[in-house]
């Protein structure tokens, strides 16, 4: 059998163990409580395995590699339950393992195709999981902001109802779903884990690109601070929201018949066109 056969199934398995190890579990912990954790859960992790710790050094300044707050923060906002130190891990042993088989292939095979295509490989290894973080992000934020109006009108009414911001919080987010909704548990997560209700709404603030929940929040924080009623507070900004989505909806109308403007001259008027002059053409066509 030729060396490189070897070679190349000692690289085959010495990847499979490579791959298992970037995405070892570490420490066991609950969903929720990563969440909560965010960045510093990342840290004390790193702090438990020194061996990625180090890793992750040497590739710090590689132009593939963002922070590891940054991508906490992208992670946080797509809703994903990865790690940002898996993620880059992932993304330096995808280029390793695709380097080092590529070149064992070439020199068993002298043939530059298969070099260029494991080369892809780790190229379109490293853009998936971005990718994906950000398409499940911008989707995320999208629907975040739809259902932003209903939140803050169900928040309004219980809290004239009289119940209190964190009461009304609670009844709030125990009865839909969804990621905006997901992330008004998370705050009444941390206001029960006796974080200030500043810092818990700041930190959702910075969770998100909604610029109408900043708005919101900044409004909610100005209220606590000036001594004005949240609940006369969440209405008015409530009632701008949906005016806001209103408005957004009539742009979205108003810019359908433009769009339709090209598959109706191209697609749909020369088909109509053909099936309706199409019969008389050709019964003309036989008279003459």
């Amino acid at each position: 059998m030729p060396v490189y056969v070897d070679l190349a199934a000692v690289g085959i398995i010495g990847s499979v163990f490579l791959f298992r190890w970037a995405l070892a579990g570490g420490p066991r912990t609950s969903a929720a409580t990563k969440a909560n954790l965010g960045p510093a859960f990342e840290s004390r992790r790193l702090q438990d395995d020194p061996l990625r710790q180090r890793l992750l050094a040497r590739f710090a300044r590689v132009p593939m590699l963002r922070s590891t707050d940054e991508l906490s923060r992208r992670i946080a906002r797509a809703g994903l339950s990865w790690r940002a130190t898996d993620v880059q891990l992932f993304k330096i042993t995808a280029v390793l393992v695709a380097t080092v088989l590529g070149l064992l292939l070439w020199v068993a095979t002298r043939s530059a195709t298969v070099l260029l295509l494991f080369a892809f490989a780790g190229v379109i290894a490293v853009i998936l999981p971005e990718a994906r973080i950000s398409s499940r992000g911008d989707e995320r934020q999208r629907l975040l902001e739809l259902q932003l109006p209903d939140i803050l009108d169900r928040l309004t009414v219980s809290m004239e109802a009289g119940l209190g911001f964190d009461s009304a919080l609670a009844h709030v987010v125990t009865e839909k779903e969804g990621p905006g909704y997901d992330e008004f548990r998370r705050v009444l997560q941390d206001l029960q884990l006796g974080v200030p209700r500043d810092v818990a709404l700041t930190s959702l603030s910075e969770r998100t690109t909604v610029r109408d929940l900043r708005i919101v929040v900044s409004a909610i924080l100005q209220s606590g601070k000036y001594g004005l009623p949240l609940a006369e507070v969440l209405r008015v900004q409530t009632a701008e929201l949906r005016d806001k989505r209103w408005t957004r909806a009539q742009e979205i109308a108003m810019k359908i018949p433009v769009k339709i403007l090209l598959p109706l001259i191209f697609c749909i008027l020369p088909t109509l066109f053909l099936v309706i002059i199409g019969p008389a053409f050709f019964r003309i066509s036989k008279i003459f």
